[in-house]
């Protein structure tokens, strides 16, 4: 299975985290589908529930990431916010 080459939706310190739970996903992701395939159900639970942990982390990597971006942005806003009122006033 194939995840996102393209890491830049996590933060640049994130991204060996998001990766290895990319590939802890597909190896999980393939144990599970296996056990199905050979009627080892209990196996196959565990490992889905593996699955949509490595999704969550991912999940919350890509949501820190949207905020920071977002933070970043408000944070240049007000920069040029700031200083639109100095060359007005000053």
């Amino acid at each position: 299975m194939t995840h996102p080459s393209n890491l830049e939706m996590f933060k640049k310190d994130d991204q060996d985290k998001a990766n290895k739970n990319l590939n802890l996903f597909d190896s999980d992701l393939m144990v599970a589908l296996e056990s199905v395939a050979t009627a080892e159900f209990s196996k196959a639970a565990t490992h889905f529930r593996n699955v949509a942990s490595y999704m969550d982390n991912l999940a919350i990597l890509r949501n820190e990431k949207d905020q920071w971006d977002k933070t970043t942005e408000d944070i240049k806003g007000n920069e040029k916010k700031k200083d639109a009122i100095r060359r007005h006033w000053f």
